[in-house]
């Protein structure tokens, strides 16, 4: 096995290296001058990415994606609102699971992993009752679906619903116009498709929604509000953020707006179309059937008698690491070409993919 495995799991990624060298900075007061700077600089470079300059603000958080959405779900939604979950996999299972947790009443409309949303029956369901808000995930990572946003984000706006968005594993690789498509809470995280290190995590949401004094109080920590009148009123942070993080995602955001969302989608989608070229080959099968596909992530089978574990064992030990997925999939695959990887990294991979295959395949024969 190579010392340091090459990463073709959803996140984290491989980062450029001048992420890390961003990373590598000097011990930071996270509340001088050029910590303060740089949180604003970040907080811009996001909006530019989501592309909601005029309508829009962004609050940046020290912890993970689920910990975003948990501060947009929470903040956005008042005691006597009424939550459209929409699910076709286990990201979507997750939103229904913070809306739980935070008692908020919701109606949970499961589509079946895989499997693309049904817009008639969401129709159905806003006109059966009032809902305030939808709740959806944007690139359902655990199926390598990417689900209709635009379709969703007119059926919110025609119902008069705020519309909260999982782009954890989406954006920076997705065209997402939030102002355009009319999207209310955007979240997104600094470790995937924007490639910046693990750790911190931004809302991007409508500027009214956190500007006013009537949305919820989420305890401490998790109120938006709370966070942008330090972020962006008072120009500070609200509490200690990860400094160093915050420095390699500004250098990681540098990268993708002088890349471009457009070329990064064009550049995930070569690699993730060899892969999807050499799994049919080999004959795996896609674990997503119907409706439209991710860019980045792809889930498949593995053959009859080959076990995920073994797989990806055989995998570490050629260098390369590759993603499970939960157990009620099966022995299934996830094969993710975000962040920092040349096609000779690809190949290398698909070599490594092949001959792994043919060791389970043989172990299991024998």
């Amino acid at each position: 096995m190579t010392a340091i495995p090459l990463l073709f799991n959803p996140g984290p990624v491989q980062v450029h290296d001048s992420v890390w060298a961003a990373l590598n900075t000097s011990d930071l007061c996270h509340r001088e001058q050029e910590t303060l700077s740089r949180i604003g600089d970040v907080r811009d470079k996001l909006l530019a990415v989501c592309r909601g300059r005029e309508t829009h603000a962004v609050v940046i958080l020290t912890g993970s994606g689920t910990c975003a959405l948990e501060a947009a779900i929470a903040t956005a939604i008042p005691p006597t609102g009424l939550a459209l979950v929409l699910d076709n996999g286990n990201y979507g299972e997750r939103l229904r699971d913070v809306a739980s947790a935070r008692g908020i009443e919701h109606e949970w409309l499961e589509f079946g992993w895989g499997r693309q949303f049904d817009l008639p029956r969401i129709e159905a369901a806003l006109q059966a009752r009032t809902f305030t808000h939808i709740l959806m995930v944007h690139h359902e990572t655990s199926t390598g679906m990417l689900n209709p946003l635009a379709d969703v984000a007119a059926l919110a706006q025609l119902h008069s619903c705020e519309l909260i968005v999982d782009a954890v594993s989406s954006v920076g690789a997705e065209e997402i116009n939030v102002t355009a498509l009319g999207v209310d809470w955007l979240v997104g995280s600094s470790n995937k498709c924007l490639e910046g290190l693990p750790g911190m995590s931004f809302v991007c949401a409508r500027s009214e929604h956190l500007e006013g004094g009537s949305r919820n109080r989420p305890g401490l920590y998790l109120d938006l509000q709370a966070q942008y009148q330090a972020q962006a009123v008072r120009g500070e942070p609200a509490f200690t953020p990860a400094v160093q993080v915050l420095a390699a995602w500004q250098a990681a955001l540098d990268i993708m707006l002088e890349e471009g969302v457009t070329a990064r989608h064009k550049r995930y989608a070569r690699g993730t179309s060899l892969i999807r070229e050499h799994a049919k080959q080999l004959g795996l099968v896609p674990f997503a059937q119907e409706g439209k596909r991710s860019c980045c992530t792809s889930v498949f089978h593995l053959p009859k008698g080959v076990r995920y574990t073994d797989f990806h064992a055989a995998m570490l030990q050629r260098g390369y690491v590759v993603y499970h997925c939960p157990p009620r999939m099966g022995e299934v695959v996830r094969i993710a070409t975000m962040g920092q990887l040349k096609p000779s990294q690809i190949k290398g991979m698909l070599e490594a993919m092949t001959a792994s295959l043919h060791e389970g395949k043989d172990t299991t024969n024998g």
